[in-house]
């Protein structure tokens, strides 16, 4: 296992780790090291890869697989790393990292919902917004002790980490009036911020946003519940398989009439005294 890191010098590393089993088919993970790559191709990593495992002992000829991303450098049939390394070990077939392929799918199946697409932008100019600013920390903490409302830490979103989209959406619906009012605070501010803060205001006190929010938090938590077993070490295929056909179960289940209507229902209920009135799109 292996990923490609940029640190704070603008240095390309190559983190380097390794999965095993013993007699037992007790699994075990262990990272070898960071190392500093001088290119980016797919010659370049496999060098690499092949150095390390030479300098720790390790064996080729043990190796039964290799699971990346789709990167065309990693995953090309011809010419990428897992090719190149498929030729000195024909044992070592190349599997599509299923996690990463889980990800494609929410990626992409979020882009042909407007609802959540648009919302996860403003979640995360809102987020990054306040937790940017100390003065603006300093502001949410105050108006959290004026109006004894308990306030727990909002979540950046990471775009390289899988599981971090419901707990984004969800640290910011536990602090949606906190955070509101922090912004209706900072419209006075002079200049691009106070701009910036009636922007996002206005955002939060639309249905249409807290709507998208409640969905994509719905969504989100279901599908990074697969991706944490997924990248579980302890799970193997029959587990990885029988979470998959029950989160298929569990969308048709709340895709039907009467389950979205309740749903639908405790969102306009909770969004009363946070947000306007919804109001019907135009055809």
């Amino acid at each position: 296992m292996f990923s490609l890191t940029c640190d704070e010098s603008t240095l390309e590393q190559l983190c380097v780790g390794t999965r095993s089993v013993n007699d037992n088919y007790e699994i075990f993970e262990d990272v070898l090291g960071l190392y500093e790559l001088s290119r980016q191709n797919a010659e370049a990593i496999v060098e690499v890869i092949f150095d390390i495992l030479t300098r720790c002992g390790l064996n080729i000829s043990a190796c039964r697989g290799q699971s990346y991303h789709g990167a065309s450098s990693i995953s090309r049939i011809y010419g990428g790393v897992s090719a190149l390394v498929l030729k000195r070990q024909s044992k070592a077939f190349f599997v599509h990292c299923n996690a990463h392929c889980l990800d494609l799918v929410v990626h992409d199946l979020t882009n042909e919902c407007p609802t959540i697409s648009n919302c996860i932008l403003f979640v995360k100019d809102i987020i990054d917004f306040v937790r940017r600013s100390p003065k603006r920390l300093v502001i949410l903490n105050e108006i959290s002790n004026q109006l004894s409302m308990p306030y727990s830490n909002l979540t950046s979103l990471c775009p390289t980490r899988w599981t971090m989209r419901a707990e984004l959406y969800n640290s910011l619906l536990n602090n949606y009036e906190l955070v509101q009012e922090a912004l209706y605070t900072l419209i006075e501010e002079k200049g691009g911020p106070g701009i910036k803060a009636n922007g996002l205001h206005e955002q939060m006190n639309k249905f249409y946003f807290f709507f998208g929010l409640k969905l994509g938090y719905l969504l989100f938590s279901a599908t990074e519940k697969l991706s944490r077993i997924i990248q579980s070490s302890s799970c193997c295929l029959q587990d990885i398989l029988s979470s998959a056909e029950s989160l298929i179960r569990y969308f048709e289940r709340i895709r039907d009439d009467i389950t979205f209507k309740s749903f639908y229902t405790k969102v306009l209920k909770e969004s009363e005294s946070l947000t306007d009135k919804p109001i019907l799109a135009r055809h």
